[in-house]
This record gives C-alpha cells, sequence and structure tokens, in this order.
C-alpha cells in the first residue's frame, strides 16, 4: 500500500478493510443519487468530494488490486475534464458514469459479508444470493446501459463534439476521449472476470438447464446458493 511505503509503517489491509467498504457503500449511494438529481449546479463540489475520495482510497489499496489504480485514475481525470462544461454535456456523459456506481453499492456489502460467510451459515447464504444481484446489477449499469450510451448514442458524440469545441486542442480532447472508452473497456475486464467465476460454478451452465426442467426455478435458487463470496475478492 501507497500509506505504508510513504509513512513507513506496517499497516494490514484486512484491518481496515471494513472501514473501506463502509465509505465505498456511503460514497457509491451518494454517487447513485446524484445520477438521479439535477446535480450540474454543484459540480465542483462533487468533483472535490470524489477525487479526494479516490486519492484516499489509492493510498490504502494493496498493490496487486493494479485496476483499482487505473479505475481512480482514470475517472478523477475525467471528473477534471467536466469541470466547465455545460449541462447537455453532464445529463449526457456524466450522469451515465456516475450510474456505474449503483453496481459499487451492492459490491461493498458483499465484500463485508464474505468476512462473516466462513462462520455464519446465514451470512454465507445472503452473500451468495448478494453475488448474483451485484451480477446483474454490473452488467445492466455498467456493460448494457454504458455501452449503449458511448456506442449508440448519439447525444453522446454530439456532447463529445461541443467538449471538442471548448477544449481547442485535439490532443487533450483526443486524450479524454480514450480515457472515456478505456473506461467502458476496463469495465468489459470486469465482466470476464465475472463470468470466468460463475463458469467455474457451473452457473451459467445450470441456468440453460432452466429451460430443460419443470424445476427450474429450484434449480436456478439452488444455483445461486451455491455460489461463494469468493465472487467479490474480484474488487470490482
Amino acid at each position: 500500500m501507497l500509506v505504508n511505503e510513504i509513512f513507513q509503517i506496517n499497516l494490514n489491509y484486512k484491518d481496515i478493510e471494513l472501514y473501506l467498504n463502509l465509505l465505498l457503500f456511503l460514497v457509491a449511494s451518494w454517487v447513485g443519487y446524484l445520477s438521479t438529481i439535477d446535480f450540474q449546479n454543484h459540480y465542483s463540489f462533487v468533483f472535490r468530494i470524489l477525487v479526494t475520495y479516490f486519492c484516499f482510497d489509492l493510498f490504502l489499496k494493496p498493490f496487486h488490486h493494479i485496476d483499482q489504480f487505473i479505475h481512480h485514475i482514470m475517472i478523477s481525470v475525467l471528473l477534471i475534464v467536466g469541470l466547465n462544461s455545460s449541462v447537455y454535456f453532464h445529463t449526457t456523459i456524466t450522469k451515465v458514469l456516475l450510474q456505474t456506481e449503483f453496481s459499487s453499492i451492492i459490491l461493498a456489502p458483499g465484500s463485508i459479508l464474505k468476512n462473516y460467510a466462513k462462520k455464519n451459515s446465514r451470512a454465507r447464504s445472503l452473500s451468495k444470493i448478494v453475488n448474483v444481484l451485484f451480477a446483474m446489477v454490473f452488467i445492466y449499469y455498467r456493460i448494457l446501459n454504458l455501452s449503449y450510451h458511448l456506442l449508440f448514442n448519439s447525444q453522446v458524440f454530439d456532447a463529445l463534439q461541443e467538449k471538442r469545441i471548448q477544449m481547442s486542442n485535439d490532443v487533450y480532447w483526443g486524450g479524454a476521449c480514450f480515457l472515456l472508452y478505456s473506461f467502458l473497456g476496463l469495465n468489459y475486464f470486469w465482466l470476464y472476470k465475472i463470468i470466468s467465476f460463475f463458469s467455474k460454478k457451473k452457473m451459467i451452465k445450470n441456468i440453460f438447464h432452466f429451460f430443460e426442467s419443470s424445476n427450474g426455478s429450484y434449480i436456478i435458487f439452488n444455483s445461486c446458493l451455491s455460489l461463494d463470496s469468493r465472487l467479490f475478492s474480484v474488487e470490482i
């Protein structure tokens, strides 16, 4: 962790993981709420809070969570790009980026539950169900919704063109676009990790068996309960 390297201490991530997940839950819930209201007039405040959170979280992340480092730096730069942007830009692009944090609202308690799942059967069962709920919300907001807007929504292209004129520098504008679509690529990488996890648990195979069995709903429910809490070690 950066905090250990800078201050020459020996802080254990496991000792602070619970508090970091609680903080993630609060921040993600706040961001999710922002995506449902007109936040444009308060964007500078939103910017300061989120960048401060990302910097704080980076200092406490283990170095092997490289995808988290990339995510935090990428989003922080995109938030900087959003400064002094129009309402149109925020409603078409910034709002979609904020909506991706809906999955983190579920990820945080899921990560907390995994620590209790080893000792408590009820926590283990709940954790397995939350695994599936997290995957569903992740796929909707970070894959389907994000892909639609960044790849097929003409309003997003108009907003990017507007930003290009405002920035008056094609190099900076091109870099911002690269980061925006790299963020989409990062989410597809996380999707690959989630699918790999579910495949190992034979969840996908059991879902297909749903259509071949009169007790399909029973099969799916038990497939969900067959998942363990390691999905949340993906740390998305």
